[in-house]
């Protein structure tokens, strides 16, 4: 798949911004940022991000029913997927399928006791409509 994820240090407020941008754009950010650094410049408070090459990859992987999974698992706190699956009235099947490629992009952890829930205390899309 086309993603990719940019990992930097946290705060207590943990943010995710999804950005979409060729991959080499991707990198080219990451380099200037460490330009940066390395001179001693201010730099904004580093966040996660996660990178979609194109729009067709970001709406395939974060879907309506993807999206209102992760709006509940918020709410919920942890919980097991099993439980996640009843309380949105779906599939179990299904439910476990969107939580793993949950698990894969870092939008979805699981704790100890293997429940799994939402780490972020907001999620941002940046989205161009640049060609």
């Amino acid at each position: 798949m086309g993603y990719g994820m940019m990992h930097h240090s946290m705060k207590k407020n943990r943010q995710l911004r999804i950005t979409v941008k060729p991959i080499r754009e991707s990198f080219r950010d990451i380099v200037d940022h460490i330009k940066q650094r390395e001179k001693g410049i201010p730099v904004p408070t580093p966040l996660h991000v996660l990178n979609f090459t194109d729009q067709s990859q970001l709406f395939s992987a974060l879907t309506a029913k993807r999206m209102e999974l992760l709006r509940h698992l918020k709410k919920a706190g942890p919980i097991s997927i099993k439980k996640l699956a009843a309380s949105l009235k779906r599939d179990y099947k299904n439910v476990h399928s969107d939580v793993q490629l949950f698990i894969k992009l870092d939008l979805i952890k699981t704790n100890k006791a293997k429940l799994v829930f939402v780490p972020w205390d907001s999620i941002s899309i940046d989205l161009s409509l640049a060609a």
